[in-house]
């Protein structure tokens, strides 16, 4: 039986998920029910065996397995034999060109993306292949590329009158003299891409990637190649808006049979959506090299920190050591949470109802938001605006598609580069005809010119002052009413994203607000609603007392 049977029949075995997850079970029964299709593609075992048997050749460059032989594990070599197996009939060309692999930190998956590297360079038959090792900056491509550095020089050791001759190992670069290809780094900050023609292209750790533009430079160049291969190789990250969780969005869709795409590899490890984090039985579905790489120990480790330090420790143990998608590295209110309070209401429901407005401008060139807050629901929507421009200018500004927000009505483009304000005021007032708007609060930044017309209306504005002692009380009461379940909202994504994006500052005496100087990204929308909070709560708290029979019973006898 080879390595890759093995694993698929340990996979087919699992039938309660209890070593492998849904998408790992998705992958192998995907490969199952193509062996028995009538189509385009055939699986060459001899090519499968092949790749495997040059990647054991090779040797390990670090740690305990330092210089030792391959050791390739059988969840690799399924990998291997999917990528290097299947091939389109007539042809025999391979049919994936594109895969998507994320697991957990500590697997490995650094030096099996260097043998990868060294096979398709140096035996896969390409006439001046160009391989490159792909990241957001040279440090991070460093990783796979000196590791494929270190397999060169030993295979040179191992096989003299072979490699002696044939490869060169330098610094920035290493050549096939015989094919005239070579190995090299592409980072997003650099000019290696321009002109680009890759055979290979590993993009390491994709969760780091701001957006697609360097996946796309590397696509693109492929285009010149018969059967190239384009392997992205990470673990999860905090942003679920970002490029790295559309692609494996799109992934698992491919996985659940909802969009087909015969050239797209990928497999997950990761736990179920109802696996408790804390069960070490469940870990091994994140890592299915646990025991050797990591060590059970490891990871127990980081478990501990993550009991014991807090909700920045408990994110990293399960972004890195479980390849779980939390959204902040110091999340706030988890999405699950926000998720879970999601209550779509019909506007019409709200009409007549007591609401705050809070308004968060920003500059003019960027993302505007609008919250109401209706509190005899406990429930809030915001409206976003943004600048046509930036809309149409760029496919994933700020890392995310407004043009996708824009077509579902998430958001809303004004003309030209800078936001119109008349189209916020306008819907301001519209709604000061439908809700009863006690009070409009708004961050004095930039807000001068604006709130000149909303008093005009007759609407009461109050500035919201953005220090610790303002912002703290509807901080705290906005977080406790989510985690109670008393707070809900109406589901719009780039609510999802701004709170995920949340980092918050705290003072020596416990305060805390939301900081858009810490935050990694957009967070108007959280300051819109935080800033509507805190007019309601100023309102409550400035009521004049109530005068009841029994107060005037306790005052006059």
């Amino acid at each position: 039986m080879t390595l890759y049977d093995e694993f698929i029949n340990d996979v087919l075995k699992d039938k309660k998920n209890k070593r492998h997850n849904d998408y790992v079970q998705l992958a192998v029964k995907r490969h199952v029910n193509d062996l028995s299709k009538e189509w385009n593609y055939e699986f060459d075992h001899e090519r499968a065996d092949r790749a495997i048997k040059i990647v054991k050749l090779l040797r390990h460059t670090a740690g305990s397995f330092g210089k030792k032989l391959f050791d390739l594990q059988p969840y690799q070599a399924f990998i291997l034999a999917c990528l290097f197996g299947w091939v389109e009939k007539g042809t025999g060309l391979r049919r994936f060109t594109k895969s998507y692999i994320e697991i957990a930190r500590k697997n490995g998956k650094s030096e099996f993306a260097a043998a990868i590297e060294v096979l398709m360079t140096f035996f896969d038959g390409e006439h001046k292949p160009q391989t490159y090792t792909a990241a957001t900056k040279s440090d991070q491509a460093e990783y796979v590329y000196s590791a494929a550095k270190e397999m060169c020089k030993m295979l040179m050791i191992d096989s003299p009158s072979i490699f002696g001759e044939r490869c060169k190992v330098m610094q920035y670069e290493i050549k096939d003299l015989q094919s005239g290809g070579y190995i090299k780094k592409m980072t997003a900050d650099s000019k290696t891409e321009d002109g680009a023609n890759p055979h290979c292209a590993v993009v390491d750790e994709y969760h780091a990637h701001k957006d697609d533009s360097l996946l796309k430079v590397i696509e693109t160049g492929t285009g010149a190649r018969t059967q190239p291969l384009v392997f992205i190789i990470t673990t999860a990250g905090f942003d679920k808006q970002s490029a790295c969780y559309s692609l494996r969005t799109v992934l698992t869709n491919i996985l659940r049979e909802k969009v087909t795409n015969d050239n797209f590899f990928g497999i997950i490890w990761t736990l179920d959506e109802n696996d408790d984090w804390k069960d070490q039985s469940k870990w091994i579905k994140a890592n299915p090299n646990l025991g050797k790489a990591p060590l059970l120990r490891t990871i127990q480790g980081g478990f501990q920190a993550a009991i014991t330090e807090g909700s920045s420790a408990a994110v990293e143990f399960k972004t890195k050591n479980l390849n779980m998608w939390v959204d902040a590295a110091k999340v706030w209110i988890p999405d699950e949470i926000i998720v879970k309070q999601i209550r779509p209401i019909d506007k019409t429901e709200l009409y007549n109802l007591t609401c705050y407005v809070g308004l968060d401008l920003s500059s003019k060139i960027d993302l505007t938001a609008v919250a109401y807050f209706f509190p005899e629901l406990q429930y809030f929507y915001i409206d976003y605006y943004c600048p046509k421009d930036k809309v149409i200018g760029g496919r994933r500004a700020d890392g995310v598609d407004y043009g996708e927000w824009l077509q579902n009505d998430y958001i809303k483009a004004t003309p030209g580069n800078t936001i119109d304000y008349d189209y916020i005021i306008f819907d301001i007032l519209d709604a000061a005809n439908h809700y009863n708007i006690v009070m409009l609060g708004y961050d004095p930044f930039n807000a001068d010119l604006i709130i000149p017309k909303f008093t005009d209306y007759g609407i009461e504005c109050g500035a919201i002052r953005q220090g610790f002692l303002t912002l703290s009380p509807p901080s705290k009461k906005m977080e406790v009413d989510f985690l109670k379940g008393e707070l809900f909202h109406d589901g719009n994504p780039i609510t999802r994203w701004n709170f995920g994006n949340v980092e918050l500052e705290t003072d020596a005496a416990g305060n805390i607000k939301p900081s858009k100087k810490l935050s990694k990204n957009k967070i108007d929308g959280v300051a819109s609603i935080v800033t509507a909070l805190s007019g309601f709560m100023h309102i409550e708290n400035n009521k004049p007392e109530e005068v009841t029979l029994e107060k005037l019973k306790e005052m006059y006898g």
